[in-house]
């Protein structure tokens, strides 16, 4: 029930959606997502890497 109100935009709802996908989708690949966050936060794609190695169903640590 329109719950994205409490974002104060829509932006800010997209953003939000973003990062609570992110957070279930570490829990469905049974990654700790404060170590997911931590890693991918202090890392950049080396060349030939893509953003997509990121995500939490390809992600490396």
């Amino acid at each position: 029930m329109n719950n994205y109100l409490f974002f104060g935009n829509h932006e800010s709802a997209r953003r939000g959606a973003i990062i609570y996908t992110i957070i279930e989708s570490c829990k469905l690949n049974g990654i700790n997502v404060f170590e997911y966050l931590t890693d991918v936060f202090s890392r950049e794609p080396q060349p030939g890497e893509t953003y997509d190695m990121f995500l939490p169903n390809r992600w490396n640590q």
